[in-house]
């Protein structure tokens, strides 16, 4: 699949308040989200981790869609856990 967004990995910086990647610019790194101002920082570290692990995620994702396609029966396109990753996928890449 193409994707669009920043190649990860997409890393929490350590004051848990942005997400960054090593992929460099000009400034050595590439910022890929903040936190906002009026969050909590214990609720901007857990926001930006799920963010950050979002590369990953696509990734087992993709690779779960390609194992239900290649070893399942006819009836794989009907269960709930290939319509749930089909649906994350389109969420995750804007396919919807």
């Amino acid at each position: 699949m193409n994707t669009k967004h920043t190649p990860g990995p997409w890393i929490l910086h350590e004051d848990g308040r942005s997400i960054y990647t090593d992929h460099t610019n000009t400034a050595g790194m590439f910022s890929i989200a903040q936190g906002f101002s009026g969050n909590a920082p214990d609720m901007d570290r857990a926001n930006l981790a799920l963010a950050a692990a979002a590369p990953d995620l696509l990734s087992a994702l993709e690779a779960t869609y390609k194992h239900l396609r290649n070893n399942a029966d006819a009836t794989v396109e009907a269960s709930d856990l290939y319509n749930t990753v089909c649906a994350a996928i389109a969420k995750a890449t804007a396919q919807q």
